[in-house]
């Protein structure tokens, strides 16, 4: 997806322009509640320390309410959830104001972030079906790697807030069969899902199949490194 903002990367992952206020940051909805948070309604929104008036999300529809001029989607990334309040298109006995999405479905969507009655309101005026669970997975990379350019945090192993092969450099983690490896990358992923990590997401970044990738994480339970907190979410213990 483009964001047309943010940060553009480089086929190395390095920073070419820093975020501004007029960037479509690409975030998860924990970073967007921990900005609401801590940003009064009365001032500027800030993420990462940047005044932000436009956000990507990328998430699963939990509830879906129709309004006369507008339809109220929650939304859920398993970081987070925030109502996403989507304009109709139409009044609301047009069929041509009616959504194509439904409860369940992953989404995305461009949203504006305004302050109306001393809260903060995420406005859409569209929304675009996920069908492949990749792009959830990239989304959520991006959201994280777009994170560590702004604070400047470099977790342990690699420049550019990425564990780097030691060998060509070329992978976005460790990708040999150590169970350190994939210990490692389960530990970076928490940052942006502290509830447990999905095991097509872990299995993706370490270039594995899934299957591989959970007979590799039984052997960090026993270990007593990772645990499962729910079914396929897994977060380190150790």
């Amino acid at each position: 997806m483009d964001y047309d903002g943010g940060f553009t990367f480089d086929s190395q992952g390095g920073s070419q322009k820093p975020a501004n206020s007029g960037s479509v940051i690409p975030v998860t909805l924990k970073q967007l509640n921990d900005a609401f948070n801590n940003s009064p309604p009365a001032g500027a929104l800030q993420i990462d320390g940047v005044p932000s008036q436009h956000v990507a999300l990328c998430g699963k529809i939990i509830l879906l309410e129709s309004k006369p001029s507008f339809f109220m989607l929650t939304v859920d990334d398993g970081t987070g959830s925030t109502d996403v309040r989507l304009f109709r298109k139409g009044t609301e006995d047009d069929e041509n104001s009616e959504l194509t999405v439904k409860e369940g479905d992953y989404i995305s969507c461009v949203a504006a972030l305004k302050s109306f009655n001393n809260k903060w309101m995420v406005n859409s005026s569209g929304v675009a079906a996920v069908t492949d669970f990749n792009h959830v997975i990239f989304h959520q990379m991006q959201s994280l790697q777009t994170h560590l350019k702004a604070t400047g945090a470099k977790p342990s192993g690699g420049a550019d807030g990425v564990k780097s092969e030691s060998k060509s450099g070329a992978d976005l983690f460790v990708a040999d069969n150590s169970n350190d490896a994939l210990f490692e990358i389960v530990r970076e992923l928490t940052v942006m899902c502290p509830d447990g990590v999905p095991t097509e997401q872990i299995a993706s970044v370490a270039k594995m199949s899934v299957d591989e990738s959970r007979d590799k994480l039984q052997e960090l339970i026993t270990e007593g490194r990772v645990m499962e907190c729910m079914d396929n979410h897994y977060m380190c213990i150790a």
